[in-house]
């Protein structure tokens, strides 16, 4: 429920509970004899988890903030938790996905309301795949695919596979929760995602390595990233950063560029960072994206 409240008052621009729902029942906020107003403070509780929202104002609120109700609705709550099932509901998490994520891991006869047929890709290539995604929608999927290994025995002899899954795993995360609602509540996510998956993978190679990933830094790292982007003005029609865009920045933004940028931002010489060679390949690789996704689309992505 935060991350839903979250989403509509960042898109409303509001910074309290009290702002939000004003903006949808004004009336309620006449002026009693006594002083008082009539407002529920039924945002509140969604703000700190303590009720769900009817389906009426959810529909209310996407129609003046676009993409909340994919937030509290989408698989990625379903799909995390662990143990699941059966591979089967699984599927029925995973087929609810963005067509270009759930294209390559299902067969193209998917009759409606039955469980779609897995494709057998190259573990690689799935890895690759949602890597260039870089979305929630392929962290989900990563989730998935762990899960659905934990069920078929797939990873059992490839115990490196998984481990690479998870590593993919927390990467994503760390994109998806750079940025804003997501960031506003990282803390209680990354708890969360402690709580009903990580801390539930007991593999001692992979307990190892997620003890010594330092979340915060990663995390800090691509939030720069999201604000170098912004401050070169580098997307024409967004008006936010879409994390799916973050990967073509891992090719370009190496240490060295890293380096030279910090140098030019510590002697005050900000105009030469849109000069460095990367950074002007990253720019054309950008455009070239966004060019893409508004011909895809039709429209700026909302996440």
């Amino acid at each position: 429920m935060a991350l839903w409240y979250w989403q509509i008052a960042d898109k409303l621009e509001k910074t309290t509970d009290y702002g939000v729902e004003k903006h949808f029942y004004p009336d309620k906020f006449k002026k009693r004899t006594d002083g008082g107003t009539g407002h529920t403070s039924k945002f509140n509780k969604y703000k700190n988890g303590k009720h769900e929202p009817e389906p009426e104002q959810i529909q209310k609120a996407e129609i003046d903030a676009p993409g909340s109700e994919t937030l509290l609705e989408h698989s990625f709550w379903a799909v995390i938790h662990m143990p699941v099932i059966s591979k089967e509901d699984i599927y029925l998490q995973l087929i609810k996905l963005k067509p270009s994520i759930v294209d390559f891991l299902f067969t193209s006869y998917r009759p409606a309301g039955q469980v779609p047929t897995r494709r057998e890709n190259p573990l690689f290539e799935d890895i690759d795949r949602l890597y260039k995604e870089s979305d929630w929608d392929a962290l989900t999927a990563c989730l998935g695919i762990v899960q659905e290994s934990r069920i078929t025995n797939r990873f059992n002899a490839l115990p490196f596979f998984e481990h690479n899954y998870l590593k993919l795993a927390i990467n994503l995360f760390c994109k998806l929760i750079c940025q804003r609602p997501f960031f506003i509540i990282k803390d209680e996510l990354l708890e969360y995602l402690h709580e009903h998956f990580f801390d539930k993978c007991t593999d001692a190679t992979w307990v190892a390595y997620y003890k010594d990933f330092n979340i915060e830094i990663k995390i800090q790292r691509y939030q720069y990233i999201v604000y170098l982007i912004e401050h070169l003005k580098i997307f024409k029609q967004h008006d936010h950063i879409p994390t799916a865009c973050l990967y073509f920045t891992d090719k370009y933004l190496t240490k060295s560029v890293f380096l030279e940028i910090h140098l030019y931002e510590d002697t005050g010489q900000h105009k030469k960072i849109s000069q460095i060679p990367e950074i002007k390949n990253m720019t054309r690789s950008l455009r070239r994206w966004e060019k893409k996704v508004l011909a895809t689309n039709g429209s700026p992505l909302t996440l």
